[in-house]
């Protein structure tokens, strides 16, 4: 009997290292280490890559070029996301002496992220399995939050221990809402799977709430321990929340004469304008008052672009792809040449025409946002194509937004790069600082932003949406003014002072989301857009075409009078 026992001994040795080797596998074991966190991730990146900025200066094609930059500004959304919740860090800094990840999200990063994940399936960066299973795990943690009549609160942690507990704030903003809307409304409308999820949220989504009835505004938010909104209100057209409108009037929850209480600028009877404005009295028959259409007047200094953008045909022959996934060959074959460095004579410079003293060149007319941030005048561009829709007042006033930002900064200031908006403070090397930054002249108060010659690129990618060669020659200019500083690990650091030559070394999820996105619409020729107003909300038939029948007048011109030719208008009108 021993003896036999000691033979079955090494079989029972096998089978037991074998049981062990196996269940190491199942990812049970003892042994294995955990998967690196995302600060583990982001403290071994390295903070500069210059070999890689050469590359994109070698690569010629433009759509090559966008093609990389968003490879690169996807690891942000790949890589910095909580396991758990597909939680995406508000923000990172990546300095010399630390690294630092914000522990906490917004709604308006988890609705942008959806979008991005969205974006990355549409490139081919990820497979549809992957971005499903993504969008399933931040659909169920959405619903794990506390929430205020349906909407959210604006922060809540991101990390693992803390994201089945309460929010960071007990504040719910607006705009922040319409923004994870957006990303809603996307994704219901790209998985059937995730539909009835997406269409639940949506419906419960109370953006009424917000809205003051006696003045037909928005209120900005709501202090949910006070029980009772702010005082003041979204006046402004011109500015990102106008998203809110969008979406709340085609969803029903406020009227469409919401659209014609926004001022254009601020009323003339004021103190503080930033400059008086011009315009005219328009009659509105929804609202059964008159209006003040408004607008404020800029002086250039440079010669203007007699070439507008004429929506997607001038879209299209920038960004035409024959097959997407041959081009991602080509960009990968790009990638594995070795740099070479560019001479001066190589080098992309932006320069402008600048007009003569005796030379008598009109002032742009133009409708100013808050601050004179082309954030403000540009980011619903991301999903609503209101140079299309609004071809006689949005598309005409982005174009005169965009070419102010050029004009101030390379004719005017000298700078060598354009495009200002509210981003991180590049003399703040070593700890993470947001304020906001704007054209002066292009503001509509005289207390907002300053510009102290800070720029910043996610303004550039949006202003693709508008002028995609300028837009273009403009990044290529900040990847050959800062080769040693300018791009780490997840693409275009979030801020550059042309004054100083310091460069913010962070990276925000709202910027990066923005830039993302921008690039992805180039690269699909506008699926995003096309794909949010595929929605019952937004496509035919809907309150959203009324809008655009109602909204598309001239802010510059006056409105043609309602006639017996027009009564289809008239018909419109009345049904508000």
């Amino acid at each position: 009997m021993i003896v036999k026992r000691m033979r079955n001994l090494p079989t029972f040795c096998h089978l037991f290292f074998l049981s062990t080797f196996l269940f190491s596998l199942s990812g049970t074991s003892y042994g294995k280490s955990a998967p690196m966190t995302s600060q583990e991730i982001a403290s071994k990146w390295p903070r500069h890559n210059p070999a890689r900025v050469q590359k994109l200066l070698q690569t010629k094609k433009p759509l090559h070029l966008l093609r990389m930059l968003a490879e690169d500004t996807w690891v942000y959304f790949d890589k910095m996301v909580d396991p758990d919740t597909n939680f995406v860090f508000d923000n990172i800094l990546i300095s010399s002496q630390k690294t630092l990840l914000a522990d906490y999200t917004s709604i308006t990063n988890i609705g942008l992220h959806m979008a991005c994940i969205i974006g990355a399936e549409k490139i081919h960066l990820v497979s549809h399995k992957k971005a499903l299973r993504l969008l399933n795990k931040t659909l169920e943690a959405l619903g794990r939050l506390k929430r205020w009549n349906g909407l959210w609160f604006n922060y809540y942690k991101v990390t693992k221990d803390e994201h089945d507990k309460t929010q960071t704030s007990t504040y719910v903003s607006s705009v922040d809402n319409s923004w994870l809307a957006a990303g809603l409304i996307l994704v219901r409308n790209t998985y059937p799977s995730l539909e009835k999820i997406c269409t639940t949220y949506l419906e419960k989504m109370d953006f009424s709430s917000l809205y003051d009835k006696s003045m037909n505004l928005f209120h900005p938010g709501i202090d949910t321990r006070k029980d009772h909104a702010q005082n003041n209100h979204y006046g402004l057209l011109n500015s990102e929340a106008r998203m809110i409108s969008y979406i709340a009037c085609a969803k029903g929850d406020v009227p469409l004469k919401h659209m014609f209480s926004l001022n254009r600028t601020l009323p003339k009877e004021w103190s503080w304008p930033a400059q008086r404005p011009k315009g005219f009295l328009a009659s509105n028959h929804a609202t059964q008052k008159t209006y003040f259409q408004g607008h404020y007047l800029y002086q250039p200094l440079a010669e203007q672009t007699s070439k507008e953008y004429r929506g997607y045909k001038k879209f299209n022959k920038f960004s035409m792809i024959r097959s997407l996934k041959k081009d991602i060959a080509k960009v990968k074959d790009l990638e594995k040449t070795s740099p070479t460095l560019l001479t001066k004579k190589q080098s992309i410079v932006n320069e402008v025409k600048t007009i003569s003293p005796d030379q008598k060149v009109s002032p742009i007319k133009f409708v100013p946002s808050w601050g004179g941030s082309l954030f403000e005048a540009l980011m619903p561009l991301l999903f609503v194509n209101e140079s299309k829709h609004f071809s006689k007042s949005w598309r005409i006033n982005h174009q005169r937004m965009v070419n102010i930002h050029i004009d101030y900064s390379l004719a005017d200031k000298k700078y060598p790069l354009w495009g200002m908006s509210p981003c991180s403070i590049p003399e703040s090397q070593n700890s993470y600082r947001y304020t906001e930054y704007g054209v002066p002249t292009a503001r509509s108060a005289e207390r907002p932003y300053n510009e102290d010659g800070v720029v910043t690129p996610h303004v550039t990618f949006l202003s693709m949406l508008v002028y995609p060669e300028k837009a273009v020659k403009n990044i290529r200019n900040y990847l050959y003014l800062y080769p040693e500083k300018v791009y780490g690990p997840c693409g275009l650091y979030d801020a550059v002072n042309v004054k100083t030559d310091q460069v913010a070394p962070v990276y925000l999820a709202l910027d990066q989301a923005m830039t993302f996105l921008a690039l992805v619409d180039v690269l699909t020729q506008g699926k995003i857009r096309k794909i949010f107003e595929s929605d019952p909300w937004f496509g035919s038939h809907g309150k959203f075409e009324k809008m655009v029948d109602l909204c598309n007048e001239s802010f510059f011109k006056k409105p043609i009078e309602i006639t017996k030719k027009n009564k289809k208008k008239k018909s419109i009108l009345k049904k508000i």
